[in-house]
């Protein structure tokens, strides 16, 4: 006996299509590296971030809410202030108030708690330092030469307490300081919102292999138009000398600093070398607080247990 079974046609190509859906857009530019460093590369696989607590929940000195400009709130965290009112602090992320993506118990805050950081020469400062050591090992071809690995990527979370826009920018210390001005950032009262940040190379950077600051992140919650002018090259490099302001403009942080008991927060800061913004890597407590304690170390009675 003889069955015969009708089938409709059916176009081929589009059926290879739908089998390359599940593979996803990364999936498919994975596929496509060539070497398996370039896959490494891609997904930032191994240690990535050159931020010791980034997510600000190490602090040795355990100052609580500081009013004085020059303190360190959390390990490895500077604050400054100039003109007006403000405190900052190791600040508690309860359950549900952290970013939405992931799980942050800390954040560094700095609070108006005057109203007054509206003056034109006025500016709250958060600044976080790199070891020479770290940037010039870290595998980041500042320079350009080759196709991998020569940009950095920041990524960080932010909050203001009310709409506010602030400036951020990275700068290199050696030689012929270079600096990167970043486009405005709004700020939306209340909700995180996630910064990232792509850091092309930039051949005239110099870079050594030691234990002094070589390079700074500044994020400023305030900044008054004294501190700031037009960049040359926004969201790109360029030279850095005392002529140099540090903003590009916007409102300036002005609605922040001139509301009192106004916040602003910011964790998860990472720098990795690549393109690509990972998701923020967790380490131990230990590790952490041991890297932490390369450059702070409390002397502390303990009970041994």
């Amino acid at each position: 006996m003889t069955v015969r079974v009708n089938k409709q046609p059916f176009n081929l190509r589009e059926k290879l299509s739908e089998l390359e859906r599940p593979i996803g857009l990364k999936g498919s530019e994975l596929m496509k590296s060539e070497t398996a460093q370039e896959s490494r590369d891609f997904i930032s696989a191994g240690r990535k971030n050159l931020v010791l607590n980034g997510d600000t929940r190490i602090n040795q000195r355990g100052s609580g809410v500081l009013t004085g400009s020059g303190g360190y709130p959390v390990d490895r965290w500077v604050t400054y202030v100039g003109i007006g009112n403000y405190s900052v602090e190791q600040y508690s992320l309860s359950s549900g108030d952290g970013p939405p993506t992931q799980k942050f118990n800390h954040s560094l805050r700095v609070k108006s708690t005057s109203g007054n950081l509206t003056a034109t020469n006025a500016y709250a400062q958060i600044n976080y330092r790199f070891e020479h050591t770290d940037l010039f090992n870290s595998g980041w071809d500042y320079t350009g030469h080759t196709s991998h690995n020569n940009y950095l990527t920041i990524s960080f979370w932010v909050r203001s307490s009310v709409n506010s826009d602030f400036n951020w920018m990275f700068l290199t210390h050696d030689g012929s300081g270079q600096v990167f001005r970043a486009k405005v950032v709004t700020c939306i009262g209340g909700v995180w919102k996630k910064i990232v940040a792509k850091i092309p190379p930039n051949p005239t950077i110099t870079l050594n292999n030691g234990v002094t600051n070589g390079a700074s992140l500044y994020l400023f919650p305030m900044l008054g138009t004294y501190y700031t002018s037009t960049p040359t090259n926004l969201n790109g490099w360029e030279s850095w000398s005392g002529s140099n302001k540090y903003g590009v403009g916007g409102d300036n942080g002005i609605p922040w600093g001139g509301t009192s008991g106004a916040t602003f927060d910011i964790t998860g800061l990472q720098v990795e070398v690549g393109k690509n913004a990972t998701e923020f890597e967790h380490r131990s407590y230990g590790e952490e607080l041991a890297l932490c304690q390369r450059y702070y170390f409390k002397l502390t009675s303990a009970v041994w247990m």
